[in-house]
């Protein structure tokens, strides 16, 4: 039987004639919402090819449903799988009744699922399998003919947001359910893109019409524009007046409702979408690792303002740039890597008010360009796979001078100097543009309030409310209805690779303490500490320890994408320094990196703390004669690059924990190594290198003392495919203009790029290369190694 086609049952329906049949009695219609295949976590299959992951060869599907048992015959009735140029398909008849797309009732499966109890520290996620029966024998099975003699540990384990399971929970969508289709009726299926849905409960309804997922949505959509967005919630109203009131502002609802900036038709709706690639199991991967896009809507509003002075001419749109490099990478890779800060912040602007006024930045938006970039028309064409770093969970955007705001060089064409390209910022922002923390009035009070309370706490975090950098899961609310509700996700791919993505977990630390040389140089008591970059404050969450056990149990390639880098080289480690795995410091160096203050040491005292500072226990080396006699004695200013330390009591060396994250990093390196991963993929610093782990250097046949356990070294990508696993890829941004620290006194910035890592099925690294940007302008010009 084609896919495409209805069974031949001697009698042949037009169209039309089965459109007019309503085959799904509105009162048996159940209410659910797809899971998984996600749009920024799709389903890829391939069914007939060899391994033991059931969900590489069928698909499987993870459900919601309003019902506590759901039957086969339920799943017949309503979930359908089309081409993707008919995702805005909103209602098929079952395939009984003369319908396409649909499943026989004999070719599927369903089990009840349920999460795995977490502890308190797991306040995001909740972890559930499918495709597997990870955590032993599987007793919510509703079909009792269905047997687990198929499932293997090679599965698929989620961190489900529980956000998310709360906001379907509100709408009765509470039980929890795996669909499968048996391998030989997804054997049969065509090869190519598709999307998978459940139908509207009206058969009339069409691409012009809501899918039943989207009308759900708009619940959230209206709190959240009536609500946060300066508008009267509308609790405040009643019957007639409620209605006239909604009407009125309907306007504020609709760019929920269709892709940003597009025409307001039914090719244009946004969807939920449930991605189903169908294709043939690789030999070779090709990754294509874009990071940092920052999309942002005031990107554009800068542009235009610039073009309307008639000034646009050095300006780089971030936005542009990353739909670019995304075009360039769908086209070449098998697969994507969108490892985080997916957008700059959570309240993205309205294009009504001033840049420079709080009330200019609503809920969601900068998700709405996002959705747009990765979805609209033809843009999905490869599967992408999502995950958020600190910006993403960033609610409030920034003036483009407070801390934490992007360099003015970052928007501005290479070779531009900072004076000019801090002016241009200016003349593209307008007034408003020297506002202190924040657009919000009250942001003064609320800084000191808030700063003052981080004083005594000491927790390192600043996400004092309503500044900058505070965090919620507001931010990334709409991102998990939407685009993607797993904050983590470990899965395998056809070929045997297997795929582990982290988040950030919400929380950043910003006011840190940095103890190197045996000193602490963390916060004073007046002023936070931000010099050791942004680090996450959670990750490695127990949940994600878990993820991590699980995936490392498997056979075949394995590849970790996460935000926040395992390994982040500090900005004084220059690239030459890097390549020997030794940096070489002078005592003057301290002052400029950690801004060292004198309290009331001596000269003598503050040299020693000045030599302390650039992460090595200074030593002594002592030259004799031939007959024994001391010639002189030299201090050397040099550590190694450590991944880290043999013990934090260890007063030597310095980590390479530059924005990386606080919990069980030291457990995540080990790990990573015991277990051979492959490829780790990170971001956050927009700064490119490749990093090996390294054995304990030597000094005279013995590991010296001040060396520490493992230390890390940057290699060249002709080098990777001899180089030892797993392979650290720190990849620069794919948005705004990233770094090159190439040596001493050369620092560049580099254009905004990505990375293509290309493995193997036997988990060999055959390339690497960095791909950017053309570089309009550029003095001097970016060393590409």
């Amino acid at each position: 039987m084609r896919f495409d086609e209805p069974p031949d049952d001697g009698v042949r329906r037009d169209p039309a004639a089965r459109r007019n049949l309503n085959t799904l009695d509105q009162s048996s219609y159940v209410p659910a919402r797809i899971l998984f295949p996600a749009l920024g976590f799709p389903a890829v299959i391939a069914p007939g090819s060899s391994g033991p992951a059931i969900s590489t060869r069928t698909i499987c599907a993870l459900v919601l449903t309003s019902r506590k048992w759901l039957s086969k015959a339920d799943v017949a009735r309503h979930l359908r799988l089309v081409p993707w140029d008919q995702r805005h398909k909103r209602w098929l008849p079952a395939q009984i009744d003369g319908g396409t797309n649909a499943f026989a009732e004999e070719h599927i499966e369903v089990r009840r699922r349920e999460a795995l109890p977490a502890g308190k520290e797991a306040s995001l996620t909740e972890l559930v399998s499918f495709g597997v029966d990870v955590f032993g024998t599987d007793p919510f099975a509703t079909d009792p003919t269905a047997t687990n003699a198929d499932d293997s540990k090679y599965g698929i384990l989620v961190g489900l947001s529980r956000f998310v399971r709360e906001f379907y929970a509100k709408h009765k969508l509470r039980y929890l359910f795996e669909i499968r289709i048996v391998e030989h009726a997804s054997a049969g299926l065509p090869h190519g893109l598709h999307n998978l849905f459940w139908i509207n409960p009206d058969e009339h309804d069409d691409e012009d019409d809501r899918s039943a997922e989207i009308g759900l949505l708009m619940e959230y959509a209206r709190e959240s524009r009536f609500k946060n967005d300066g508008l009267r919630p509308l609790s405040d109203f009643a019957g007639k007046t409620r209605e006239v009131y909604e009407q009125k502002y309907q306007g504020y609802l609709q760019e929920y409702e269709y892709d940003f900036r597009q025409p307001q038709t039914g090719v244009n709706r946004t969807e939920v979408l449930h991605p189903v690639f169908i294709r043939e199991a690789p030999q070779r991967l090709c990754i294509g690792h874009l990071t940092d896009l920052h999309v942002d809507i005031r990107s554009d509003a800068y542009e235009r303002n610039l073009k309307t002075a008639g000034s646009g001419g050095n300006y780089h749109n971030w936005n542009t740039a990353c739909r670019n490099l995304y075009k360039q990478a769908r086209g070449k890779c098998d697969i994507l890597l969108l490892t985080g800060d997916l957008i700059d912040y959570g309240r993205g602007y309205n294009e009504i008010g001033p840049l420079g006024e709080n009330k200019s930045y609503w809920r969601d938006r900068d998700w709405f360009l996002f959705y747009e970039v990765l979805a609209n028309g033809t843009n999905y064409e490869k599967p992408a796979y999502t995950n958020l770093g600190n910006h993403d969970w960033r609610i409030n955007p920034y003036p483009p001078f407070a801390p934490g705001a992007p360099n003015p060089l970052d928007m501005a064409t290479i070779g531009t100097s900072a004076e000019a390209a801090k002016e241009q910022l200016v003349k593209a922002h307008g007034v408003g543009y020297d506002a202190g923390k924040s657009y919000d009035p009250l942001d003064g009070s609320q800084w000191a309030e808030g700063l003052w309370k981080k004083r005594i706490s000491r927790d390192g975090n600043l996400a004092v409310h309503g500044t900058p950098i505070e965090t919620r899961v507001e931010s990334v609310a709409w991102y998990l209805l939407l685009i993607n509700p797993f904050l983590d996700y470990a899965s395998p791919l056809p070929g045997g690779y297997n795929l582990l993505m982290l988040d950030w977990a919400n929380e950043e630390v910003v006011d840190r303490h940095v103890i190197v040389g045996g000193v602490d140089y963390g916060p004073t008591l007046l002023l936070p500490n931000t010099n050791g970059g942004p680090m996450a404050k959670n990750c490695i969450t127990k949940n994600q320890a878990q993820l991590v056990e699980y995936t490392a149990e498997h056979f075949g390639p394995k590849i970790l994408g996460i935000h926040a880098p395992v390994l982040g080289p500090w900005p004084h480690w220059y690239d030459d320094q890097l390549a020997t795995g030794r940096i070489k410091f002078t005592p003057d160096d301290a002052s400029s990196i950690y801004r060292l203050q004198r309290d009331g040491e001596t000269d003598g005292e503050y040299k020693k703390k000045q030599e302390f500072a650039r992460g090595a226990t200074v030593r002594t080396r002592t030259t004799y004669d031939s007959k024994g006699n001391e010639v002189r004695t030299e201090r050397i200013y040099e550590h190694a690059a450590l991944a880290l330390r043999a013990s934090k009591d260890d007063p030597t060396g310095q980590e390479a924990d530059y924005g990386s994250f606080v919990s069980r990093r030291d457990w995540l390196i080990k790990k990573l190594r015991e277990s051979k991963f492959h490829v780790v993929l990170s971001g956050h610093i927009h700064r490119r290198n490749l990093l090996i782990v390294d054995v304990p250097q030597m000094e005279n046949g013995r590991i010296s003392d001040y060396y520490g356990e493992l230390t890390i070294k940057d290699i060249k990508p002709a080098d990777a495919p001899s180089a030892p696993q797993p392979l650290f890829v720190n990849s620069t941004s794919a948005g705004p203009q990233g770094h090159y620290y190439v040596r001493r006194g050369d620092y560049r910035k580099a254009p905004s790029g990505y990375t293509e890592v290309c493995l193997a099925s036997s988990g060999k690294i055959e390339s690497v290369e960095y791909k950017a940007l053309p570089v309009v302008r550029s003095y001097p010009s970016p060393v590409f190694r």
